[in-house]
């Protein structure tokens, strides 16, 4: 009785087992190319003027290391390449935040790549 009931307890666990370690490899070998690592940015606009913006990037801490006002200018975020121009500038801003510890402010990084 003992053998009939641990052989199909065993099967159920180890494909449990399985296949969470599957899904759990889908789920980072799936992330598009625009998601940053090691931080995240913040838009801030309004209905009324959209083509006034302002960027906050943080890093993983929620300490904000970067904050850029955009004026005169929409940002589309459904699309790709503002999405990776956005990275880039907080790739920029967190390596210029680990050497100086300080928060800058209104560099024209996100407008220079936007333009570009």
């Amino acid at each position: 009785m003992k053998k009939q009931f641990f052989f199909p307890m065993f099967l159920v666990f180890f494909c449990g087992f399985i296949t969470t370690g599957v899904a759990q490899d889908l789920r980072t070998a799936n992330k598009p190319s625009w998601v940053p690592d090691n931080g995240y940015w913040v838009v801030e606009s309004n209905i009324h003027t959209p083509k006034n913006s302002t960027i906050y990037f943080y890093n993983l801490d929620n300490v904000l290391v970067y904050k850029e006002t955009i004026r005169g200018v929409k940002i589309k975020l459904q699309k790709k390449r503002v999405l990776k121009n956005l990275k880039a500038v907080l790739e920029q801003s967190l390596a210029a935040w680990e050497a100086q510890h300080v928060a800058s402010e209104n560099k024209m990084l996100v407008a220079v790549a936007l333009k570009n």
